[in-house]
């Protein structure tokens, strides 16, 4: 008996003691190794959501997230007045219904905590911090300055140039661009057409593209279409109600009716950064394809072609001013071994142009260009030369109050997209554009705290303009939200909260390295649905962060 009694005892505390070890454990491992967060407002989205709607269009078939604005009171669904621009049908809206749409939570990540000197920051880390301008609160941003650099946004792009004692003016030598690793890239395009969701059965409906010739089949229908002539032919895109700019659909704004204008007065700005992507079939007994893909942008040509005939396949990219007819400047040429544009099978193929760098594909794989052998290198001063067709580049740097405004949308010229073919009948598959992420160059509204002129009504957002330069210390960073239209960030938030300032030299849109929690890199529990009161998780969207 006496036995029984000390093994139930001994029993007893080596089930606590492991309790209470496990219990440590775990608080160490989230205290200093991997922490969950939800993110609450869509300021990432739609590459990581915060609190939205999904929306469904009976006509397209195409799912996609939306900001829910306003809820019927006491309910979690949005006001019948909001609409959903459907982004594969810009002319059609959706009014939702409330009892279909019901208002669900954010994602929730996991993240890999910084730890110095074994793991730090990094530049296009996804990173969870604790924002200065508010004591208590953690907001969720993208890395894109890092310690020890001047940074400047320019045409939606991010430049940097080495930290030097006082700022550097946007017109001097030295500023380089910063180019997203291709896993990020492939993360943050946002869908601006996709032949795959083309409406079928509607006369409100017309493809963004326009032939050159006849012999075209399902331009207004898709998801494929079809050349059955013999002469070189190119399709163009219109602009028109699918527009390469920085526009999300994710950002609707309630009560604008049913127009096709769907930016209710916001204004947008082209982006000259796209992803074009389809699937290249010519007919079977073909001997010879051409494809060639051409981008206008800031006053120049950029092309990617693939040519095979009966012995070679070759790869080529290239750019040239625009109208300097015949003087191509080549970026790179390659002799492809693969089945690239082979008789009778799916090539499929990817044009990027983005940061300064023309990319081409070839079935998922990089075949010429890159951010290497495609890359040209501007600085500041020619970039915004070539975005605007204006020299502005002195006047600039001699605007020390900043009356000469970046923020015009009309100020930057818009892009154009073309793609030719020859050799002979085809298909095309699955045609998609896509857009990069553009950081904005917006001003200040009203700040949080007062008391810096820098951060004054109506002064340009940080970093956007040689008035309001950024230069990050040894211990700072500069995060912007990836929904650059919708996020309070860097770029705006102003002067840090005064208990911050009494721990930390914080300058206004910096954030040092202690407020700094980690990086995430797992969305592990994606926004539930919920059927009869009870939450479905939807494990198909379960992902990896970039």
């Amino acid at each position: 008996m006496t036995d029984q009694v000390q093994k139930h005892e001994t029993s007893v505390k080596e089930t606590l003691t492991s309790i209470m070890i496990s219990f440590i454990v775990a608080l160490v491992f989230r205290g200093f190794v991997v922490e969950g967060f939800q993110i609450p407002t869509g300021s990432m989205g739609p590459t990581l959501l915060g609190a939205h709607v999904d929306v469904h269009s009976e006509i397209t078939g195409y799912d996609w997230p939306l900001e829910p604005w306003q809820n019927f009171p006491g309910t979690t669904a949005p006001v019948k007045d909001q609409v959903g621009i459907d982004p594969t049908d810009p002319i059609a809206s959706i009014a939702l219904p409330a009892k279909n749409y019901t208002r669900r939570s954010g994602d929730r990540v996991f993240v890999f905590k910084y730890l110095e000197p074994f793991f730090g920051p990094s530049r296009w880390d996804v990173t969870v911090f604790k924002v200065p301008v508010k004591t208590a609160e953690n907001y969720i941003k993208r890395m894109i300055g890092v310690a020890n650099e001047q940074l400047a946004l320019v045409d939606g792009d991010v430049f940097t140039r080495a930290l030097e004692e006082k700022p550097s003016g946007w017109s001097e030598p030295g500023w380089l661009i910063e180019r997203k690793p291709e896993r990020v890239q492939r993360a943050v395009w946002q869908t601006v057409f996709d032949s795959s969701y083309a409406p079928t059965g509607t006369v409100s409906y017309r493809s963004p593209w326009q032939a050159d010739t006849g012999g075209w089949a399902g331009l207004d229908a898709g998801p494929s279409y079809a050349f059955t002539g013999s002469t070189p032919t190119s399709l163009t895109w219109t602009n028109r109600a699918h527009r390469l700019d920085d526009y999300l659909p994710f950002n609707e704004i309630p009560g604008i009716g049913q127009s096709w204008d769907r930016r209710g007065g916001m204004p947008t700005y082209p982006v000259s950064d796209v992803a074009f992507a389809f699937g290249f079939e010519p007919d079977a007994d073909a001997t010879t394809s051409t494809v060639s893909v051409a981008l206008g942008a800031r006053g120049h040509e950029f092309r990617a072609t693939i040519i095979r005939d009966t012995s070679t396949t070759t790869a080529i990219v290239d750019m040239r001013e625009a109208g300097d007819e015949g003087a191509w400047q080549q970026l790179e040429l390659v002799q492809l071994t693969g089945l690239a544009l082979k008789p009778g099978r799916v090539t499929n193929i990817e044009f990027w142009h983005v940061d300064q760098a023309v990319w081409l594909f070839a079935d998922g794989e990089l075949v010429a260009g890159g951010p290497d052998k495609g890359a040209y290198d501007w600085d500041i001063a020619q970039r915004i030369a070539a975005s605007t067709g204006r020299d502005l580049a002195e006047a600039l740097d001699a605007d020390t109050d900043g009356r000469i405004k970046l923020t015009p949308p009309d100020l930057y010229i818009a892009p154009t997209l073309q793609v030719s073919f020859a050799g002979s009948a085809f298909d095309l598959h699955r045609v998609r554009v896509k857009r990069d992420l553009f950081y904005r160059p917006n001003t200040y509204g009203r700040t949080e705290w007062d008391g810096d002129p820098r951060t004054a009504m109506g002064r340009p957002a940080l970093a956007t303009h040689p008035a309001s330069p950024l230069v990050l210390g040894p211990d700072e960073f500069f995060l912007c939200g990836d929904n650059s239209a919708r996020s309070l960030d860097g770029r705006l938030w102003g002067v840090a909260h005064p208990t911050i300032l009494d721990r930390f030299d914080s300058r206004p849109g910096t954030v040092p390295r202690d407020l700094l929690i980690g990086k995430a890199f797992i969305v592990y529990f994606p926004s539930p649905h919920r059927r009869f009161g009870l939450p479905i998780l939807d494990f198909g969207k379960n992902r990896w962060i970039w």
